[in-house]
Formats: C-alpha cells, structure tokens, sequence
C-alpha cells in the first residue's frame, strides 16, 4: 500500500509537471522547430516522445539512452524497483509495459526524423553495447537518418570529446 501511494504521489507530480509545460508550450506556434533531448532514462524518453507527441519534432538527441528497458531491468540492482513502480500498473502487464516504452521494441513506430545518439565504451551504468549499439543497427538497417557517436572513454552521459560535444550542438541548432 505504501508503495502504491508513493508511486501514485510520484505520478501525480509528473502529471501536474507535464501539464504545466503543455500549457507553455501550446503557445508556441504550431511551426516553432523542437528538438526532443535527454540523457540516460530521458535518452529513452527522448527517443520515444516523438512518437506521441501532437506536434512535429525536427530531431532526436539521445545522450548515453536506454534504448530497452527489458534489458535495463536487469542491468543493476537499483532499476527492478524502480521500473516495477513505475509499470505495476500497466493493463498488460509489466513486460509489455516494459516493451511497450522501450526503443528497440518500438522501432517501427519511431518517427523518420533525424536522430543523434552519442554513448560511451566506459558507461557503467547504462551499457552501450545493450543500448545504443543495437538500437543503431536496427535504424542503420531500417534506414534511419541516424548520426552516432561513440566515445570509448566516455563514462554515463559526460561527454568527454568537444568534437562530438560541438557535433550535438550544431546538430540541434541546425533543426
């Protein structure tokens, strides 16, 4: 029951958060140029916002993304927890909860933007080689306008290389 209260709390904030920048953002005009953007779980959600937004989104940028939260749920021991509480609730169960948020299980509903992806080679905490590689090849195969970078050295999300860093920012200043 606490558990549920806590979780349904959370939720509420998010909804209340969310439907403060709607209300922002609904007057922007309709062709103002959005980049959808995000790190590590906002990566994930940064890949998946195009999909249901109202709007035309121009590009993606996906820093360090979770790209399949099936995966993810075992990948520390900190995310079952986390990922339960969040999808305990779904009509389908958890797996499809999961499934039904995750990229890689979603590629043929993302968008045909441009997307930029950048991971790193020293992430312990979201695996590149789980994450971004196999979502990439996937849009790689699919045709997908798709620019990634990968940085051995980089460790979660910290963009260690100004090229690639500049390469983001020109990526998202062009759209």
């Amino acid at each position: 029951q606490e558990i549920l209260a806590a979780n349904k709390a959370m939720a509420d904030q998010a909804l209340r958060v969310l439907c403060a920048a709607q209300r922002l953002w609904s007057d922007l005009p309709q062709d103002t140029r959005i980049v959808s953007t995000g790190f590590s779980m906002g990566g994930l959600a940064a890949l998946v916002y195009p999909m249901f937004a109202n709007r035309e989104i121009a590009g993606v940028v996906a820093n360090s993304p979770v790209c399949n939260l099936l995966e993810h749920f075992h990948e520390r021991r900190d995310l079952p927890r986390t990922l339960l509480n969040a999808f305990i609730s779904y009509p389908d169960g958890l797996e499809e909860g999961l499934r039904s948020r995750s990229p890689i299980h979603r590629i043929d509903a993302m968008k045909r933007i441009p997307y930029f992806i950048v991971a790193g080679g020293a992430d312990d905490q979201v695996s590149k080689a789980n994450h971004a590689d196999p979502l990439v090849k996937l849009m790689r195969d699919k045709n997908f306008d798709i620019t990634y970078h990968e940085i051995p050295t980089m460790r979660h999300w910290h963009i260690n290389d100004y090229d690639v860093w500049k390469s983001m920012m020109d990526f998202i200043t062009e759209r």
